[in-house]
């Protein structure tokens, strides 16, 4: 993606061979050459100024952010400084977000690496500020690359620290469809490590959010309602509680969506 100038050498050698005709008509080779050296001279010129101060914020930015792309794996801080590099040209050109957005997603998981918590908390909460200015797939699809980075170390509190970040944001702006999917996520991730308190506390407010104002299941919800009862599923499963189950079965015969979740209905349908 960086940007070359053109190759002038072969271009020079074609004039070789007419200097002498061009003597012979008068025109000398003094005159001749010495309008020639002025035009490429100028032209040597403008060459160099155009590949040292010409190239514009844009494509250093695209070039910025390849370089540091393809540098991350093997050199995180080196990528980490071009990232930001690019993030603040970018910022300081307009509004317009067309690489920071994603040179974010990796300065977050750099910083993570590179053990730089509270510089990764500030910006990741300035990712979550782009959210209006990205697709909603471009947000979800950071938001997970970062919280599976997150998940795959193992580190437990640094994970909840970011599912709490991204919880709160989406409980604050409304955006109740990204925080009933990444609160789910965290319940499952909190079922599957056996802390089984936390995922019924979250599941008590998935809950709460799927009921109408009289506290019946909004039947409206259907879809997530069956993930919140496949879990709740499992969870009686695991105690052997047969009574509970049956509950569980019963309240469910009933719910319908227009797009089952296959994991949550292989759940359910054990019951049946």
């Amino acid at each position: 993606n960086l940007i070359m100038g053109d190759d002038w050498g072969d271009d020079d050698a074609d004039f070789d061979d007419g200097d002498d005709d061009f003597g012979d008509d008068g025109a000398g080779d003094d005159g001749w050459g010495d309008g020639n050296d002025d035009e490429w001279a100028d032209g040597a010129e403008v060459g160099d100024d155009a590949n040292d101060g010409d190239i514009t914020w844009d494509i250093k930015v695209e070039n910025l952010y390849y370089e540091a792309e393809s540098d991350r794996k093997n050199d995180a801080q080196g990528a980490l400084d071009k990232f930001l590099e690019c993030i603040k040209i970018e910022e300081e050109n307009g509004d317009k977000v067309t690489y920071r957005f994603n040179a974010l997603k990796y300065v977050v998981q750099l910083q993570y690496e590179l053990k730089k918590t509270d510089e990764m908390v500030q910006n990741y909460k300035k990712l979550l500020g782009y959210a209006e200015q990205v697709t909603p797939n471009e947000l979800n699809g950071a938001i997970r690359s970062i919280l599976n980075e997150v998940e795959g170390s193992g580190d437990a509190k640094s994970l909840v620290q970011m599912y709490s970040m991204v919880l709160d944001y989406f409980k604050q702006t409304g955006k109740q469809r990204f925080w009933f999917e990444f609160a789910m996520k965290l319940c499952k991730t909190y079922f599957e490590s056996k802390d089984i308190k936390n995922a019924e506390k979250i599941l008590d407010e998935l809950h709460a959010s799927c009921k109408t104002t009289d506290g019946q299941d909004d039947m409206t919800k259907g879809g997530q309602l069956l993930e919140i009862y496949a879990v709740r599923i499992q969870i009686v499963m695991a105690s052997d509680n047969r009574v509970a189950l049956n509950e569980l079965f019963e309240r469910t015969k009933n719910l319908f969506a227009d797009i089952n979740d296959p994991r949550s209905m292989s759940v359910i349908k054990e019951c049946w």
